[in-house]
């Protein structure tokens, strides 16, 4: 993998990175807010030496996002030296990403600023109005374009919020509290193909699957949760609260629960965004991500 194929960091949206050890790294991924990073690749411009092979943390912010995001990963390429179109920096594998704070507050039972360059005391994010969710069809084009290395289009054809169809694949988001918090659904076309581009499955194979009837299994399905379980990033960049993939399930395991909290959260979410899709070399699937 090139550095053209990480995601890039720069160093104007850093403020901390340090080595760590693997475990360390792991454990991010079972903090409050977070999840497994399932390998998902950064290129971070860090001005300092950081060996390949050894594990980095990092955290940052988005520009025009609120909260601060850690990340730790494995370093699979170092650049020691800046060349032309390409800073000093490292490349890294994810393996956890959380967003564990909100704004910066000062302590309130101290009565005084802080002192200039002490450490801000920290708020976790707190519940949110699901109706105000900012996503929009280029984040989740963007993300999926990320983690499968080629290009991700919208389309505006999408049929999912009508009907749920036995053998989509729906995705189930829970809180801290267990509750039913968000759910994304691929129609079964788009699940192939997301699955099969992940790993580059052959492509008329994927075709084939996307056009039959039947439920998704073996690896596409694999992989297409994998995907699932990254994507709760996007929910978390949104300031919402803490939340889990919980269950991936197709129409008919759905539907057959009978649990009103899961039917409600397809048919009747406080907020929704539903939209095609079209990915570069395997087509066309649809996407239905929905909140309660």
């Amino acid at each position: 993998m090139t550095v053209r194929e990480y995601r890039h960091l720069s160093s104007a949206t850093l403020l901390v990175s340090e080595e760590v050890t693997s475990a360390e790294a792991l454990a991010l991924a079972s903090m409050p807010g977070g999840c497994e990073g399932s390998r998902y690749p950064l290129f971070v411009e860090i001005d300092k030496a950081i060996v390949k092979g050894g594990y980095a943390r990092i955290e940052f912010i988005l520009p025009g996002k609120p909260g601060r995001w850690l990340a730790a990963g494995e370093v699979t390429g170092v650049i020691p030296e800046a060349r032309t179109g390409l800073p000093k920096g490292v490349c890294l594998e994810l393996v956890g990403l959380t967003l564990t704070r909100d704004h910066a507050v000062v302590d309130s039972t101290v009565g005084a600023q802080p002192e200039p360059g002490a450490p801000l005391a920290f708020v976790p994010v707190v519940a949110f109005d699901p109706s105000g969710i900012g996503m929009e069809e280029d984040d989740v084009c963007g993300m999926l374009a990320d983690l499968m290395g080629r290009e991700v289009d919208a389309t505006t054809e999408c049929t999912l919020p009508g009907k749920l169809k036995d053998n989509a694949i729906v995705a189930v988001f829970r809180d801290d509290q267990g509750g039913a918090a968000f759910a994304i659904t691929f129609d079964k076309a788009g699940a192939a193909r997301v699955g099969g581009a992940l790993t580059m499955l052959p492509e008329a194979a994927m075709s084939s699957e996307a056009k039959s009837k039947g439920m998704l299994s073996g690896e596409p399905l694999e992989n297409v949760s994998e995907v699932l379980n990254i994507m709760s990033a996007l929910f978390h960049e949104a300031g919402t609260p803490h939340v889990v993939l919980a269950e991936v399930l197709n129409g008919v395991d759905m539907r057959s629960l009978n649990d009103g909290e899961l039917v409600a959260l397809f048919d009747e979410p406080r907020w929704s965004l539903a939209h095609g899709f079209e990915i570069e070399d395997y087509g066309k699937g649809e996407v239905y991500i929905s909140a309660r």
